[in-house]
């Protein structure tokens, strides 16, 4: 109803994009990994998931209105209060599988693109990036000089 769909995703258009062009595309995670860790990403706490997920059901338009502007500007702070900080507190294993450790798993591999002689887009969800262990920091932490991209 609110006009959301996969085909108007970020991630669909850059895919859409490479295989127009012939590029190789290649994911971050197998399948395997991507099912494996949908499966098991709420155990335990699937009731307290859905009764969050419920109780902001009559805000989503607006909270999704705010994600969008809040992404247009780049505003990394806010971001990270947006997708992460209520998740870390309100369900820290969650927010760990879901966030960190695919950062930590995902580190090895930007970082043999980086030294590779070939030019690579890396393409991951926003979450990914902000805060104290998303992919920026990471790579900071570890010395590359990062910079945001202005429009």
């Amino acid at each position: 109803k609110m006009g959301v769909s996969s085909e108007a995703g970020v991630d669909h258009y850059f895919f859409n994009k490479a295989r127009a062009d012939g590029k190789p595309t290649a994911g971050l995670e197998t399948v395997q990994a991507q099912l494996d860790f949908l499966g098991s990403m709420s155990d335990g706490i699937e009731n307290r998931f859905v009764a969050k997920g419920l109780k902001d059901l009559d805000r989503f338009q607006q909270l999704l209105d705010q994600l969008i502007s809040v992404w247009r500007k780049g505003d990394e702070a806010k971001l990270y209060q947006f997708f992460l900080r209520d998740m870390k507190n309100d369900f820290p294993k969650l927010h760990r599988r879901l966030v960190d450790d695919r950062n930590a798993a995902w580190l090895p591999q930007i970082k043999q693109m980086i030294a590779s002689p070939q030019t690579e887009f890396v393409l991951v969800g926003v979450a990914h990036l902000v805060g104290p262990q998303g992919i920026v920091s990471l790579l900071k932490k570890q010395g590359f000089k990062v910079n945001k991209l202005a429009d």
